[in-house]
């Protein structure tokens, strides 16, 4: 059941179980250090401790991550770079290949992108082949290669690169990505006559928002409030307090008998694991 809140466009509100410790298809510290080694594949790249430790060199240079000096430290933690990374709207039913830290040059620009060049940034790289790309005359258009970069730094840029043929057409391409996340919510009184329930949640200004419901046992209802933002780090928004009244059962009586569960706060992931 999904309840859109004012300004909501085209959003697909997608739930599934944040798992950061293993998340499938990731590399993170499992595989030996390689620092000379370039590839063309990021599914081959190898991610020491959360850094990238071979040079990935994607569609002959539209993006370059090589390993960071081992004196550069990242400002974020790796947990929650996974989270974000993992949470932008763009790879919906993209399968996550690689992630790590390391420094970043896009060979590509929009009118919403900030320029990448040499940046100490967070990196994942998914595949859409199989799930999110389409095939012409058999073939799939590209090699259906996904990626997302965030600047570690704050006020540093954020790119995401959706290739042709996979996705939603209008985001093909590189853009600046948009996260959704998971909203703490407070419940405002009882349900109206018809079985509805007010719930008043802080989001940016600048996102579109919702909320969604999930079974959770008997008599239990897991309420989400959902806020997606472009997850530009130069970009500030101001909070802005909203209610939304979400139709949870036929009569008044019915809605207030329900047990109501906040789903987890944070961003939400959106991708689809192998």
């Amino acid at each position: 059941m999904i309840a859109k809140g004012n300004g909501l466009k085209k959003s697909r509100l997608v739930l599934a179980a944040l798992t950061i410790a293993s998340v499938a298809g990731i590399q993170l510290a499992t595989v030996a250090a390689s620092s000379s080694a370039t590839v063309t594949n990021p599914a081959s790249a190898t991610v020491v401790g959360g850094r990238f430790t071979s040079t990935v060199v994607l569609d002959g240079g539209l993006i370059t991550v090589k390993p960071a000096p081992a004196s550069l430290q990242s400002q974020q933690g790796i947990g929650g770079m996974t989270a974000k990374i993992w949470a932008t709207t763009q790879l919906l039913n993209f399968q996550p290949q690689t992630l790590g830290f390391g420094i970043v040059t896009v060979h590509a620009t929009s009118k919403t992108a900030l320029p990448v060049k040499n940046l100490a940034a967070w990196v994942g790289f998914a595949n859409g082949n199989f799930s999110a790309c389409i095939k012409k005359d058999g073939a799939y258009r590209s090699n259906g290669e996904a990626f997302v970069v965030v600047g570690d730094a704050g006020l540093s840029a954020a790119d995401v690169y959706v290739p042709p043929g996979c996705g939603l057409t209008r985001l093909s391409g590189v853009h600046v990505p948009s996260e959704q996340s998971s909203i703490k919510w407070y419940k405002e009184g009882t349900a109206s006559s018809h079985g509805a329930i007010t719930f008043r949640a802080t989001v940016p200004h600048c996102a579109t928002y919702g909320a969604s419901t999930v079974l959770d046992g008997a008599n239990t209802l897991k309420v989400s409030i959902l806020a997606q933002r472009p997850d530009q780090t130069a970009l500030t928004c101001v909070p802005d307090v909203v209610t939304l009244s979400i139709p949870l059962a036929k009569t008044a009586a019915k809605a207030n008998a329900l047990r109501l569960v906040q789903a987890t706060v944070g961003p939400v992931r959106e991708v689809t694991a192998r």
